[in-house]
């Protein structure tokens, strides 16, 4: 990690790091989501029903009732929705200029964000999950200091097909996304996720950056 672009061996994000554990997190917030979805499957409104960001506040609150019990395995905090702001240079009122469904902090340091979509089959949610998702950790809006994030993408009944043209349309179309290469059998979550993208950022950000994609589906 301190050898990418952008991060230098004497960083202090380094010292306070290390090795990020990209692979437990993606696992621990993965089986959390399982855990937290068989507890609601059937409450109302229904989760095939429910809004993102319903879902991964959801989550967050879920995350923190684990944390709280004693049952996380790692230290730091799970946020959801979690907003950035910068001041107006001309009104000095505060802007949004980053919103991140589901984040890691480590002694209140961004760690690691995953981005939460909803698919339903439909191209405009693909759109969104590749210009609304993946791009903000391409343009370095998210994870900028780091080289690794997860897309994940809940399934409704209509979005079977849904991964495999995201992967088709990465594979094709991959340049405008500075897509450089895809592993098809995941690095970061191996038999979670369904492949891994890297992506090359420019200065300042970390580059290259690895981004897990993983998909499941909402419970019928």
């Amino acid at each position: 990690m301190s050898e990418v672009k952008g991060l230098t061996a004497d960083s202090p994000f380094v010292d306070l790091f290390g090795d990020l554990p990209v692979s437990a997190l993606l696992a621990y917030v993965h089986q959390s989501w399982l855990a937290y979805a068989d507890i609601y499957k059937s409450s109302k409104p229904p989760l095939q029903k429910r809004t993102e960001p319903q879902l991964t506040q959801a989550l967050a609150a879920h995350l923190r009732e684990r944390q709280d019990a004693g049952e996380q395995p790692f230290a730091g905090d799970f946020y959801g929705e979690l907003s950035e702001y910068v001041l107006d240079k001309v009104s000095g009122l505060p802007k949004c200029t980053a919103r991140t469904d589901i984040e890691w902090r480590l002694y209140g340091v961004s760690g690691f964000i995953i981005e939460f979509k909803i698919l339903d089959g439909k191209s405009r949610r693909r759109e969104k999950y590749l210009l609304d998702g993946v791009m903000r950790f391409v343009i370095g809006r998210y994870s900028g200091s780091i080289n690794a994030g997860a897309m994940f993408a809940l399934l409704r009944k209509s979005a079977s097909e849904d991964p495999s043209l995201l992967l088709l349309e990465l594979e094709k179309n991959g340049a405008d996304l500075r897509c450089a290469s895809i592993k098809k059998e995941s690095k970061l979550l191996p038999k979670v996720a369904a492949f891994d993208s890297a992506h090359q950022r420019n200065s300042p950000h970390v580059t290259p950056f690895q981004l897990a994609h993983l998909f499941v589906a909402l419970p019928s």
